[in-house]
């Protein structure tokens, strides 16, 4: 089963995406900020990353620059309310603007697992 860490400050996004996840056959490991998901891909290893981008005490662009410096950095799908947002980093697989409905959320996993 693979493992996916879902980044998102929204609490009830958090939990709606992390339960779809998990109906989806993902084990998903959910974090409030980009500070707990850094601190818990320091510590885990992870399938793919998804990660929202503006959120206090460490933004998405952040996590994902400091994501890359890893000797294996994970793949990262990055969710913005504007595409504009995101800084290009290599270890973005895909891209969405939030929100995203499930059948999206499910081809963006797809494209960042290949």
């Amino acid at each position: 089963m693979q493992t996916i860490l879902l980044v998102e400050d929204q609490p009830e996004l958090r939990d709606i995406m992390g339960l779809l996840l998990t109906m989806s056959g993902y084990n998903v490991i959910l974090a409030a900020n980009g500070k707990e998901g850094l601190n818990l891909a320091t510590n885990f290893p992870f399938d793919l990353i998804i990660t929202d981008i503006k959120m206090p005490l460490m933004d998405g662009n952040y996590l994902i620059s400091e994501l890359a410096k890893f000797k294996n950095p994970p793949p990262v799908i990055a969710l913005a309310g504007s595409i504009s947002e995101i800084t290009p980093n290599s270890i973005i697989r895909a891209t969405a603007c939030k929100p995203v409905t499930t059948q999206q959320l499910r081809q963006l996993i797809a494209k960042a697992l290949v």
